[in-house]
Order: structure tokens, then sequence, then C-alpha cells
């Protein structure tokens, strides 16, 4: 069932190439997808073996979002990402106002194309605001990011965007899940996942602004979409420049017919795992606009990606470990604390001062994770090192009055590694 479904709707996507057809395009895949909701989240959890955080949701997606009054705009940016972005406090709320009845019984496309259609600031001022701020975080990353690429103010507030930037959300999917569990799959290219987002990517590079709000640039921040990206050909598309930042690989291509830029990053920049330093961020940010002064790009034979270092493939499995046993109900964070450096992920309990966090390095910085245990569990933790994984002499790289900070390397396709965490990262919050 789905695996139709999705080659419908992808082959349906070579008819967008403005909001007119795209607002059609939505109309007919939201219909299509409400009328056997239940059964099509189902059949997408069966056969891409999804399960826990990564299963699809049945609640309807979009595949692009827009803001409202884009006509006051001086300019569009589009954003190509994956961000499932499903989380129960706030969806359901979210569903309401797209029109799909709690029970699937009921949809009304018009009150879904109506929150879709100004989904900035609808989503943040109807559905984050009153339940959690928190939730915003995502948007409000990518919207400043926006902002600094349009060389625009940043708009005051959380996740608000100025009303000189017109932005349009675009997804590789347009289904709803916790986690991201579709972007494995679609690295192999006869997937019906790749084939769905290549479609996607396709007609987020034939959209068309109007004379009066150009679109000013695409910015696809997502690692399986810049790998599908790199083996796709189309009409037209041509690398013009290739670079890597503290090894964040990124592209510029030039489309000839639509005469503008798209930057890809193969790295997910707003939230996770791939958030970027402040330095990189700086470094990206330069890129873009320096090359937004380039408008007759000469293409170029791109050279072979290199591949992740081994360590950044075994920091992101961690990360990812940590992220399925904490979650991120106690508060995550990427930035600078005492005690807690900023090449980090840092997870801390919700309100609490400065001591009983678990970090986990970014990427170029090796698979380490660093467990801040409150001094009087310490002692008891090192003993258990020893006991259950043989590591007799940890990296301990701070001691203190509340706490001491333990670095480690686990390996996890050791199972007694991955018990152990498990069973001592809640307590390191607790």
């Amino acid at each position: 069932m789905i695996d139709s479904f999705l080659r419908q709707h992808a082959s349906a996507l070579s008819s967008v190439k403005d909001r007119t057809t795209f607002a059609e395009w939505h109309a007919s895949y939201a219909v299509d997808w409400c009328d056997r909701a239940a059964g099509l989240a189902a059949s997408a959890n069966d056969a891409f073996a999804l399960a826990g955080e990564r299963v699809i949701r049945d609640e309807v997606g979009n595949l692009a979002v827009e803001s409202a009054y884009p006509d006051q705009a001086q300019q569009t940016w589009i954003l190509l990402s994956a961000n499932p972005g499903w989380s129960e406090e706030v969806n359901g709320i979210e569903r309401a106002k797209k029109g799909q009845a709690a029970d699937n019984t009921a949809f009304d496309v018009g009150e879904y194309q109506s929150f879709r259609q100004a989904f900035f600031p609808r989503w943040y001022s109807e559905c984050i605001a009153p339940v959690n701020a928190r939730r915003g975080q995502w948007w409000n990353k990518a919207l400043n990011f926006l902002h600094d690429c349009a060389e625009l103010p940043r708009a005051a507030g959380m996740a608000q965007r100025d009303p000189r930037l017109d932005v349009i959300g675009w997804e590789l999917w347009p289904m709803h899940s916790s986690r991201d569990g579709l972007s494995a799959l679609a690295r192999r290219a006869d997937h019906v996942l790749a084939r769905f987002a290549c479609a996607s990517i396709e007609a987020a590079l034939r959209f068309q602004g109007t004379d009066a709000t150009p679109i000013g640039g695409v910015l696809l921040a997502s690692t399986v979409g810049y790998d599908l990206l790199a083996r796709m050909e189309v009409p037209g598309l041509a690398v013009v420049e290739q670079r890597a930042f503290d090894g964040i690989q990124v592209r510029r291509y030039w489309h000839e017919e639509a005469g503008r830029s798209l930057f890809a990053v193969r790295r997910q920049l707003f939230a996770g795992w791939g958030s970027p330093t402040n330095d990189q961020r700086a470094a990206l940010l330069g890129w873009i606009l320096a090359a937004g002064h380039d408008s007759a790009p000469t293409p170029i034979v791109p050279a072979p990606e290199p591949a992740p270092p081994a360590e950044d493939e075994a920091a992101e499995r961690i990360y990812e470990l940590v992220e399925d046993v904490l979650g991120v109900a106690c508060g995550c964070e990427t930035g600078s604390r005492r005690g807690c450096p900023r090449d980090c992920h840092t997870w801390r309990r919700a309100g609490d001062a400065y001591s009983a966090r678990v970090m986990v390095r970014r990427p170029g910085r090796g698979g380490m994770v660093h467990l801040c245990i409150p001094t009087e569990h310490a002692p008891e933790f090192v003993g258990a090192l020893g006991r259950v994984i043989g590591v007799q002499n940890p990296e301990v790289d701070y001691t203190g009055a509340t706490m001491w900070r333990i670095g480690l390397k686990p390996n996890l396709d050791n199972e007694a590694h991955v018990t152990f965490l498990k069973t001592w990262l809640p307590r390191t919050i607790a």
C-alpha cells in the first residue's frame, strides 16, 4: 500500500512549478492520505521495519509549509531538510488545526491548506506557545539562519520571521514521526523513499517565485539529501563549488533555467547530532553570502567525497543511543555551560544547575561520551566500569565537590557496553 501511494504522489510532483500547482498537489496527497491514514501508516511501519519513536504516525503531513502573506516579502528562501517533527503534546493540537479528526472519520482539506500556507506564524502561536516553547527550537534556529542568509535582521521572539523574508520549509518526505527512520533506507538508490526524495528535490529546484518576491536561494541541510543530490542527474543543474568546513562537506549547485544557486550541506544543521559549532556556522554563512554575488558560476567536475571518519560514525551511534534513552524531556543543549565544552551535545535535567549532565562529543571530536556523575555516585560508577565492561582506568577529566566528569569510548557492538550505558544514563541525570 505505502509503496504504490508514494510512487503515485512522487510522479505527480512533476506538475509542481509554483504555489498554485503545489497547493493542488498537496490537496490530492492529503485527501488520499486521510482516506486511509491508519492503513498507510501501518503499511509504512511494516514495509520499512519502523518501531519506537521512528514509527510513521497516521497524522497527515506536509511536503512543504509556507509563510503567510508571501506577497509582502522581498525574497523567498527554500529550506530542504528531513525534519519528522512529531510530538504527542503538540500534534494533537496541530492535527485539529489541519482539519483531521482524531479517529480519521473526517478531514477538511480547506483547513489543511489554510494552516499549511500560513504555517509561519500559526504553527508557533497556535500549537507550540500554548504547550511548550522549547518545541520551537528547531524552527527558531532554522529561521535565524535563513534571515542571516537573506541579510535581514532576525525577527524578535521564538520561531518568528521578518515580513520581508518569505520562507518555505520543504521536506524530503511528507510523513510524521518522532525521530527520523527513513534516511537510512533512502540511501539505497532503488528504494521508493529515495525516488520520492529525489522527486521532492527536483520540485524545489523548479519552484518559481514571483517578480515581486523572487527565490533568494535554496538551502539543502540533510546528509541523505546531499548524497541523493550528488547522484541525481537534473537537466541544467551543475556543481560549481565543492568545499569542506571543519569536516562539514558542502557543494554549491547552479540551476541554469532558474538562474539561482542551491547550497547543499551534508549535515542536519538545526538539531540533534549535526548542529554545528559557532565557528562552523559562521564559515557556512560566509560561504553562502559570498556565493550570492556570483551570477555566472563555472561548472566543475566534483571530486569524490571523503568517507566520514570511523570515529564520527561511532560517535553518531552513541548520540542516537543517548537520545533513545534520555530523549529531550530532560532538556537538550548544544551550547556552553560551566564545565561543559562547546564541542559537546549536552543533556541535563530541566531546570538543573550545573551538575549532573551527559555529554556526547560532536562530529570530528571522536566517539566519546562524557558522563558527569554526581560525586556521591562516582566511586560506584568507576567500580561498575571495571566489573561490567573491563575499563579499569577511565578518563576522569574533572573531579569536584558535586560531580566527576568521566570520559568513555564505548563499543556499541558489545552488548555489555550498551547495557551499561542504558543503566547509567538515567542515573546520571536523575
